[in-house]
């Protein structure tokens, strides 16, 4: 598994001492899910980052509205759109704000 992934996986658990389910898929990014096996979001391994994708009214449930990017009708075509947030290899501040973001989601999804 990418390091960049586990850094991040393992700074979820650290938070909360709980591990994260995620699964890879043929396409190699990475489903997020709930202990109920219930999906909240995307990873995508980069070359130089890592891109998270989450369904943009689950954020903003758990109060975020900092994303990057947003794609109109991203979530599986489903006129839901995704917000993404991009963690550059080098940043560590922007590794623990997508820690925080999965643990409040995986909160929600539960």
């Amino acid at each position: 598994m990418d390091s960049r992934l586990m850094k991040l996986l393992n700074m979820v658990g650290q938070s909360d001492g709980r591990h994260l389910t995620i699964r890879q898929n043929r396409s190699g990014y990475f489903g997020i899910s709930s202990d109920e096996g219930k999906v909240f979001g995307f990873v995508y391994p980069q070359r130089k980052r890592l891109k998270v994708e989450i369904r943009r009214d689950w954020a903003e449930k758990v109060g975020r509205q900092d994303w990057e990017r947003e794609l109109e009708n991203g979530w599986y075509n489903t006129g839901i759109s995704s917000v993404y947030w991009f963690i550059d290899n080098d940043k560590e501040d922007a590794y623990h704000s997508v820690a925080r973001l999965i643990k409040a989601l995986r909160r929600l999804s539960t």
